[in-house]
């Protein structure tokens, strides 16, 4: 499935979230996942 995912996100992709602490959502594992490494999720601080 996560490969299918991959695939899907070679385009523009926007993942929502509704928690305060966006660098520990769902969202932010997912995109640390399509991605492949870790990644500096929108309105976050890069580490």
């Amino acid at each position: 499935m996560l490969d299918r995912l991959r695939k899907l996100a070679r385009n523009p992709v926007t993942l929502l979230t509704a928690t305060k602490d966006i660098e520990h959502s769902q969202a932010a594992v997912l995109a640390q996942c399509l991605s492949g490494s870790k990644t500096t999720v929108a309105g976050t601080r890069g580490t």
